[in-house]
């Protein structure tokens, strides 16, 4: 989930000269967000962890200061179940969980972000970044 006011990365396309958002079919548009730095990183998501480790790709969550607290809140039912589900989405030590919000204290600076989309999601929509011109 996108909490309010916060950045997605959206994928565009050049076509005949008209520029085209693309459509990701698995709503998959990462959040980012400023780190402390002035630079962009987005959280840990199990999604990305799980393609990480499919495609085998030397990319690792690192511990990301963030300028604001990257906060997701949800509602926890009185189920074990569901709330079995959100220790598995917000995993220890990426993220500090509350009573009905988890804290986010890893993730991906954007370059490497960007190398797990080129690997997976941007390669499957037949797009690349070229991560190299990227400014930060």
């Amino acid at each position: 989930m996108i909490k309010t006011g916060s950045y997605v990365l959206v994928y565009c396309k050049e076509k005949n000269g008209e520029i085209y958002r693309v459509v990701n079919f698995y709503g998959e548009y990462p959040a980012v967000y400023k780190t402390s730095d002035n630079r962009w990183a987005s959280a840990v998501d199990v999604r990305l962890l799980k393609k990480i480790n499919t495609h085998r790709l030397q990319v690792k969550p690192r511990r990301i200061r963030f300028a604001k607290p990257v906060i997701i809140y949800f509602h926890v039912p009185d189920i074990p179940a569901v709330a079995e589900n959100y220790e598995a989405l917000y995993p220890t030590p990426y993220y500090e969980r509350y009573d009905r919000k988890a804290v986010a204290h890893y993730g991906f600076p954007l370059k490497e972000l960007l190398q797990v989309m080129n690997a997976t999601t941007l390669k499957s929509l037949g797009l690349h970044v070229d991560i190299e011109k990227l400014r930060n």
